[in-house]
């Protein structure tokens, strides 16, 4: 019988509910480049308005995400900000990438929250020492999502195996970045499950490299027109609801059964 050793997530709208949030990209970006642009001008060096860095640095990125999506290439934010500054004729002496992440200072986006049962959930796993893990399509590298994680108090149970697309180099549902997940965690496909929110990018990827893919249906994403073409092994709207799956595909996986 085939034993649960792992539970992999994603991230967005799958632990973080982006449900409530009412901004946009300028909205979310402009006070990042902000902080850039004054670390910068106070070295001395000469830089257009910070409106036209991000505009810059938008339409690198949107072409980066365009390519992505039929190449599976994954966009990397750091190395689009570098060239957004080349662009504007920053030296390339100063464009400490590592420092400039740093300023840049990723955080909780305001009006984003962890969905309620997602605590429980995690700790139910872990209590019955069932890894788990992330594997995100974020254009962000991890080490920038991790302060999200700790913003929104989740960073302290994924202790070791948290993977950024960015870091990766390569989008899901390229088998790359759940194989690099799988590898981390030390588990089989057969023994992992993985849960997430887009039926091809999550449920068809997981599937391709053996592993169960359930779909957490937040009743507003995009992918539901794939329903029918690409068939989820269980479809939860709570998280919380995966338990009875689990208990189905891997009877005795936990003290209490």
């Amino acid at each position: 019988m085939t034993q649960l050793k792992a539970v992999l997530f994603d991230l967005d709208d799958t632990l973080i509910d982006w449900s409530q949030f009412d901004g946009d990209y300028y909205s979310v970006e402009l006070p990042h480049f902000q902080a850039i642009h004054t670390h910068l001008t106070g070295l001395g060096h000469t830089l257009p308005h910070v409106d036209v860095l991000l505009e810059t640095f938008r339409d690198i990125a949107q072409a980066d995400w365009e390519s992505g999506r039929q190449t599976l290439i994954a966009p990397h934010l750091p190395r689009i900000l570098a060239t957004t500054l080349q662009k504007h004729d920053v030296p390339d002496e100063v464009l400490d990438v590592d420092e400039l992440v740093e300023i840049y200072q990723w955080n909780a986006v305001d009006g984003t929250m962890v969905f309620p049962e997602v605590p429980q959930t995690l700790q139910t796993l872990l209590d019955n020492d069932v890894k788990i893990g992330i594997v995100t399509n974020a254009f962000q590298t991890m080490t920038m999502r991790d302060r999200e994680l700790n913003d929104h108090g989740l960073l302290d149970y994924f202790k070791t195996c948290r993977f950024a697309a960015a870091d990766v180099g390569y989008l899901k549902p390229h088998p790359a970045i759940f194989e690099a997940a799988l590898d981390c965690i030390g588990t089989q496909p057969e023994e992992t499950v993985f849960v997430g929110d887009n039926l091809n990018a999550d449920v068809a990827g997981a599937q391709r490299v053996g592993m169960k893919a359930v779909w957490r249906d937040t009743g507003y994403h995009n992918s539901r027109i794939s329903l029918g073409v690409i068939e989820p092994d269980a479809t939860l709207t709570s998280l919380d609801a995966i338990f009875a799956h689990l208990d189905d595909w891997f009877p005795g996986w936990r003290d209490d059964q």
